[in-house]
């Protein structure tokens, strides 16, 4: 099991609702929202590093007012 932790930063007022729609990804297996550097902060797992990254390029970043993501993939 592979699994990375996601720094998601959101459009301006609409935090709660990002964070709703990350949490309902089966993938993610908490979200919060905290302060600082970034928004909400997600623990994504998946089988594989690929299936990681195709959650974070192909759900998370997908999300309406998503505007960026950093990832930070655990050894």
């Amino acid at each position: 099991m592979r699994w990375a932790f996601l720094m998601i930063n959101s459009a301006l007022g609409v935090e709660e609702e990002v964070l709703e729609e990350v949490r309902e990804i089966p993938e993610v297996m908490g979200a919060h929202m905290v302060y600082g550097v970034c928004d909400i902060i997600a623990r994504v797992e998946a089988d594989t590093v690929q299936e990681v990254k195709d959650v974070t390029l192909f759900k998370i970043r997908r999300i309406e007012n998503v505007r960026s993501v950093t990832s930070l993939m655990c050894a």
